[in-house]
């Protein structure tokens, strides 16, 4: 693998957070020379082939940082234009992208290399180019297998008293799993999807919260879409809510 000559790693143009796959979440300060070598010190870790692998990598304030990801799928010793994945781009912020392995790139390790180049963009040919300001680090991944998604336990029946709170919530395992919670509000109902706001949080997770529930709610029902790098869509079974009235006690 080519090392990218010298380049400038002040407070400014460099990378100092990254975190990927099931255990990359690694901080760092400027490097020598501005590269960085973690595949001895960092253990690899797990990315999903044929699936949409979300990264994060927070950059310095000093001006627009342009963010490149390579990763030798094909295990050739060098860092090829079919690669890269272009992350993004930000000023002192944490740039959110995905990373799409290929279905058919091989399992097991290979290198990654991720760089960060000030005010001018990042391309697929530019993985030794020497860059004026910025940072280069590289790092081992793990390319394992796509787990389909199989819901192991289902929402449950929930009973509330007037403006109590209660949760649903389901299992499920497999490969970069999404949720997205539905409601009606009755049996016969159409299904509309959840968002979060008013009683609702965590609409997209794998439990879903109502904070103060009114009795209106009495027979709303529930379930869970469940996506995944290699799942079609699972729905879960429906779980119905009971808002119990408040009982007045009175003392004579």
């Amino acid at each position: 693998y080519c090392i990218p000559a010298p380049s400038n790693c002040s407070l400014d143009d460099r990378i100092d957070n990254v975190t990927f796959g099931t255990t990359l979440n690694n901080n760092s300060s400027c490097s020598a020379n501005g590269y960085a070598n973690y595949t001895t010190t960092v253990a690899a870790t797990d990315i999903i082939a044929g699936g949409s692998n979300p990264m994060r990598v927070t950059v310095g304030p000093g001006g627009t940082e342009n963010v490149g990801v390579w990763i030798d799928y094909d295990r050739s010793g060098s860092f090829e234009t079919s690669e890269f994945t272009l992350l993004g781009s930000g000023n002192g912020v944490t740039i959110v992208g995905s990373v799409v392995v290929p279905a058919s790139a091989p399992l097991g390790q290979t290198r990654m290399r991720v760089r960060a180049r000030f005010s001018t963009a990042v391309t697929g040919t530019t993985a030794c180019t020497t860059y004026t300001f910025g940072e280069t680090e590289d790092y081992l991944v793990n390319l394992v297998p796509c787990v389909q998604g199989v819901i192991s336990t289902q929402p449950a029946n929930k009973s509330v008293t007037c403006f109590g709170n209660t949760t649903f919530s389901m299992a499920a395992t497999g490969s970069l799993l999404t949720y997205k919670w539905e409601y009606r509000t009755s049996a016969t109902g159409p299904w509309l999807f959840v968002t979060n706001g008013g009683v609702y949080s965590g609409a997209t997770t794998n439990t879903l919260t109502i904070t103060g529930a009114p009795g209106t709610m009495s027979g709303y029902q529930y379930r869970v879409l469940v996506d995944g790098a290699c799942t079609a869509t699972e729905f879960s079974n429906a779980a119905t809510l009971t808002v119990t009235p408040l009982t007045a006690t009175i003392n004579t």
